[in-house]
């Protein structure tokens, strides 16, 4: 059942770095063009200035004063401040590295056989995770508290790093044992999870681990431990929220499990009920949807005030609804979510952010918002007519009148205290406190970040030069952890029970048969098969109301084939079956007729101009015209999809253009490939109407939206490039004819979307159930 939908980023809260490195430190920010050149604004001291100027650069994350960059060649760099260290450790200054990560003072970088290097603020007696740093290899995940690191082994273990006082001080197995010895057993860790204070674990039998900040190495003395909260037992599903000092649990049944400090929790608020779809942490307490679309909001006492509360006691506390799961956002003090028109609700404490703070600023009443991101004390929104809004604190990027005019918007993006907005044409805007460099508005200042960084004195931006510059989804938002095993969002994706995101902002669903082939994409000396199986499974839980029990399928396999500019022939294939537990990429291929080659994670093979790389889970396959990506999505309590009979793990594929639509060799066909047609308009299909509940086949086929019937795309083998529509071979085509398909009924009319939703995702994406 593939159905497409317009991509919304989804902002996860949490508390330093993240995996795709976010795009700002505390008053600087940091990004990069299609050429891997590296724009800074900002603080100057902040990492604002400062970067290198070469291109190439393809990740950065933050600290709290600085960046720290990897380039496609392996090196990483960092720029900024690192505080009061007379003496930093500088960056490794050899190559080989695949990934990189950050804390508040420190950076780390991994390479292909997952050893790591360290470097940033260094202090023998406080301890930042710049030294210290495990010597053994296998590494597969690193993730990150206030002042700490926690790695996790491809055998399972676990080894801590950095700051006594945030969780980086403890012999993990010393600890480990002195619990076995009180019945606590754990097993083959297979996640990690940060909060600034320590860090939670949970093993392959669901076991929760965890450990906090101490100023001994003996854990069991240790005067800040709040394991002692922790959730006794196994079962329990991943976590994936955290406060300064707590964590949940989202279980398989929507129910919610917390620990940690008692008042994070609050036993009087917390939920009690099953049917929750998504949980987002602030710096004192939780919020969460429901699958009815109502929120609760929990913590400390003063933490979820809200407009219908008669006083901040209240047990529970219920926000109406219906809200949208992914429009939920959480920063230190308050929350917000969209209604299903796109009405902003905001509940919180009232000392600067949160509903009826006189000296907070408030949302606008206005409908049609598809995008809140939020900073430590404000919230910014980004409207589908592209207008840009703001409330919270005034003085921290919450004074509405200091938002960017004017309707040609298309992204946003946050550091701890001020906002930034993107036009189409990589113009950008900033506003809020940047430190030593006071506050920037009432008045809209634009600026252009220019390699090695664009520059600010008092309120005034001096612009740079360039154009390009994009902001990353995976960057918006405030303090996101770095709890994720990979790090890079694309324009284009095909994921979760699976539903097409078609260029421009087109959607469609595809269910397709099983065990079947099709061509998703065929592009000159490029080709992209995926295969579709049937499965069934059920939506919400089996109590709730809208329970229903789907005959529907998703994409198990997809297969590349690329030729290089030398004519070498690289296939690569990727399989759900083949993944476990962990969630690790495995990836074969050949070259020519050479022998099978084998990626693992964090791995990479460089053909000619076509490049395969391996993050923790994925596979990005590069050529000069289209980037692809393949991740394995295992079926959890976080997907909509639950009891899926006979598989275990789904792809998520995505497909990102390089060139312009005018650029490229031919215009590209397959499924989603079509889409690239010239003229900037979407085209929906055919979506599945789903019952309320009940049992239900799917059976759209993208109908409308695709050239043809769906047996024109079928391939009969996993690295065949040829069917009816295929470019691969092709030396000019052009693209299908539009006006032509619509006339003879083959195509719905085109239609306008606007900029936030067109081009943001394109091939398959997860679908949001509250619809259905």
């Amino acid at each position: 059942m593939l159905t497409a939908i317009a991509f919304i980023p989804i902002i996860f809260q949490g508390w330093t770095g993240e995996c795709n490195g976010r795009s700002s430190t505390y008053t600087g920010y940091a990004t990069l063009d299609e050429n891997g050149v590296i724009g800074t604004w900002g603080e100057p001291g902040m990492g604002g200035d400062g970067a290198p100027t070469d291109a190439g650069w393809k990740k950065i994350v933050q600290s709290r004063n600085g960046f720290a960059a990897l380039h496609t060649n392996g090196h990483v760099t960092s720029w900024g401040d690192f505080g009061t260290d007379p003496d930093p450790i500088p960056p490794p200054t050899g190559g080989g590295f695949v990934d990189i990560f950050s804390n508040k003072w420190a950076f780390v970088a991994m390479n292909a056989a997952g050893q790591l290097s360290s470097w940033g603020k260094a202090n023998s007696y406080v301890g930042f995770g710049a030294e210290d740093t495990p010597t053994r290899g296998g590494f597969v995940q690193v993730v990150s508290s206030g002042h700490s690191f926690a790695a996790l082994n491809s055998d399972g273990t676990i080894d801590t790093w950095g700051g006594p006082g945030t969780g980086g001080l403890v012999d993990i197995n010393s600890e480990l044992a002195r619990r076995a010895l009180a019945g606590q057993n754990y097993t083959n860790f297979v996640q990690l999870f940060p909060n600034f204070y320590g860090f939670s674990a949970r093993d392959s039998n669901g076991r929760i681990f965890v450990w906090a900040g101490c100023g001994t190495s003996d854990y069991a003395t240790c005067s800040k431990d709040f394991s002692k909260d922790a959730p006794s037992g196994d079962g329990f599903g991943p976590i994936v929220a955290s406060s300064q000092r707590a964590f949940v649990a989202l279980n398989a049944d929507g129910s919610i499990t917390c620990w940690g400090q008692q008042d994070h929790c609050n036993v009087n608020r917390r939920p009690t009920r099953a049917g929750f779809v998504r949980v987002v942490g602030m710096g004192f307490g939780f919020s969460a949807i429901h699958s009815d679309g109502t929120a609760q909001c929990w913590g400390t006492w003063d933490m979820c005030f809200t407009s219908s509360t008669s006083n901040e006691y209240q047990t529970p506390v219920i926000i109406p609804g219906p809200l949208q799961p992914s429009s939920l956002v959480g920063g230190d003090i308050a929350a917000c979510a969209l209604t299903q028109d796109g009405t902003i609700v905001l509940w919180g404490r009232r000392d600067g952010t949160g509903y009826g703070d006189t000296r907070g600023r408030q949302p606008p009443t206005t409908s049609g918002w598809v995008t809140i991101i939020a900073n430590q004390y404000s919230f910014a929104g980004l409207n589908a007519d592209g207008s840009v809004a703001a409330w919270g604190t005034p003085w921290r990027g919450g004074e509405p009148l200091n938002a960017p005019p004017g309707n040609d918007w298309v992204a946003l993006t946050a550091a701890t205290w001020s906002f930034s907005a993107i036009k189409a044409t990589g113009e950008i805007a900033a506003w809020g406190y940047f430190g030593s460099n006071g506050y920037v508005g009432p008045n809209y200042n634009k600026d252009y970040p220019q390699a090695g960084g664009g520059h600010m004195d008092g309120s005034v931006w001096y612009p740079g030069s360039g154009t390009g510059w994009s902001f990353d989804a995976a960057g918006d938002g405030y303090n996101k952890p770095n709890t994720c095993p990979n790090g890079y969002f694309d324009t284009a994706s095909a994921s979760g029970d699976p539903h097409l995101a078609l260029p421009h902002g087109g959607v469609a669903d595809f269910r397709g048969e099983h065990m079947q082939l099709y061509n998703f994409l065929s592009a000159a000396n490029l080709s992209l098969n995926v295969m579709t199986e049937l499965a069934d499974f059920e939506l919400y839980p089996a109590d709730h109301p809208r329970h229903k029990r789907i005959h529907g399928s998703f994409i198990t396999q997809a297969h590349v084939v690329a030729r290089t500019n030398t004519s070498k022939m690289v296939r690569a294939s990727f399989f759900a079956s083949m993944i476990g537990e962990l969630n690790i990429a495995w990836a074969n291929g050949t070259i020519d007729s050479g022998p099978v080659f084998k990626l693992g994670p964090k791995m990479q093979k460089v053909v000619d101009d076509v490049t395969l790389v391996t993050d923790y889970s994925t596979l990005r396959v590069t050529t000069p015209e289209f980037e692809i990506t393949v991740a394995p999505n295992p079926f959890t309590s976080l997907s909509w999809t639950r009891n899926v009979v006979g598989i275990h793990h789904q792809l998520d594929v995505k497909v990102k253009a390089r060139v312009a639509e005018d650029k490229m060799v031919v215009a590209p066909h397959g499924i989603v490939g079509q889409g690239w047609d010239g003229d900037g308009k979407a085209i929906d299909g055919e979506l599945d109407a789903f019952p309320f509940s009940g049992e239900f086949t799917t059976y759209a086929q993208a109908r409308g939206a695709i050239e043809g019937v769906p047996n024109d795309y079928k391939v009969g083998k996993p690295h065949a490039t040829e069917f009816k529509f295929s470019r691969f071979d092709a030396t000019s085509a052009a693209p299908r004819d539009v006006a032509a398909l619509v006339a003879a009924g083959e195509l719905n009319t085109p239609k306008t979307m606007p900029k936030s939703s067109a081009d943001s995702v394109i091939g398959a994406t997860e679908y949001n159930f509250t619809q259905n």
